[in-house]
């Protein structure tokens, strides 16, 4: 499977209290069997916390009928202000 996030963006800097929604698509590669899930540590279209500064990572695996598992993790940093 394959994954892609388009937010946050990975090495993305963002000040404190910024509306920031986690954004990511899974699909099965051409040919595949299909998606049987894709899941993020924050799900998709969720508002992601941005109050506390720091260094976070989202995480998405994928995983498709035949078993194929994919994983993908972005870091981003909530700047202090």
């Amino acid at each position: 499977p394959t994954i892609t996030v388009t937010s946050p963006q990975d090495g993305g800097q963002y000040e404190r209290y910024t509306d920031l929604y986690a954004g990511f698509t899974c699909a099965d590669n051409p040919g595949g069997v299909g998606m049987a899930s894709c899941t993020g540590s924050v799900p998709d279209g969720e508002w992601i916390d941005t109050g506390t500064p720091g260094t976070f990572t989202l995480t998405v695996q994928a995983i498709d009928w035949a078993g194929n598992v994919t994983t993908r993790a972005v870091t981003y940093e909530v700047l202090a202000e």
